[in-house]
């Protein structure tokens, strides 16, 4: 007797259903997920709105603020706002997809994957972005202190 294979010459997968227990902890990491992303996308506004208001008082001030440099916070806050965006958009994405995995039937681990990727992805960028952040923060404020900002 011969296996069944796919296109690939792979056997084909069999159809996995994540029980009601399994579905009500991916429901709630779905939740959990699209609430961080919502909170993340809130976050890069603000911060963004915050560096645009900044970059206005820049203009009408000498370029800083009780001795703070107002560019320099301002070009250190957009960044992180893209940052919290792009991320929160990724919570979303993979919040939505858990979501999915409950919602339908019959893709559970090709969602759950799809899922995992936008998570890992988010991960990825949050890790990068805070290491440069606290890169890039601590040389703004060495500046500042010295006095050469």
């Amino acid at each position: 007797m011969q296996a069944t294979v796919d296109a690939n010459g792979a056997p084909p997968r069999a159809a996995y259903e994540f029980n009601d227990t399994e579905n009500a902890t991916i429901e709630r990491t779905a939740t959990f997920a699209r609430a961080w992303g919502i909170i993340s996308i809130a976050s890069g506004v603000l911060l963004g709105l915050l560096s645009a208001l900044m970059l206005v008082m820049l203009r009408n001030t000498n370029g800083t603020i009780n001795g703070i440099p107002v560019g320099a916070v301002a070009a250190s806050l957009a960044p992180l706002a893209f940052v919290y965006l792009s991320c929160g958009w990724f919570y979303v994405t993979s919040g939505r997809s858990l979501f999915d995995v409950v919602r339908t039937q019959g893709n559970d681990i090709a969602l759950l994957i799809r899922s995992i990727e936008s998570l890992k992805k988010a991960f990825m960028i949050e890790a990068v972005a805070s290491v440069l952040a606290i890169v890039v923060g601590f040389g703004l404020g060495l500046l500042a202190h010295t006095g050469k900002g």
